[in-house]
């Protein structure tokens, strides 16, 4: 399992267009892409133009493969011009082998 993290930030004045974006990617990329299992997108209860992206993919490959797409390029040359800032982070886990305690 292949588990990505994006924080994001809209600009002032481009949220509802931002989170429009992103609202098609939660349709759009789990019927495009079955490999991914999860894409959601959550709003920031406190600051309501900060995003969280969570995505979780069958493996690092899928991703890889996903990332690389023309699609991929298309969404985000609609997404860049409405975000100020952006941090990403990628983790590998096979739920059981992780401890619990």
């Amino acid at each position: 399992m292949f588990i990505v993290r994006v924080a994001a930030r809209a600009k002032d004045g481009a949220q509802e267009q931002f989170l429009q974006v992103l609202r098609e990617q939660i349709e759009e990329v789990p019927r495009r892409y079955p490999l991914c299992h999860t894409y959601r997108a959550c709003v920031d209860a406190v600051d309501p133009q900060a995003v969280l992206v969570y995505e979780v993919w069958v493996s690092r490959e899928a991703y890889v493969e996903f990332s690389r797409s023309d699609y991929v390029a298309q969404v985000m040359s609609q997404l860049s011009p409405l975000m100020s800032e952006q941090d990403a982070a990628f983790y590998e886990a096979e739920p059981a082998e992780l401890p619990l305690a």
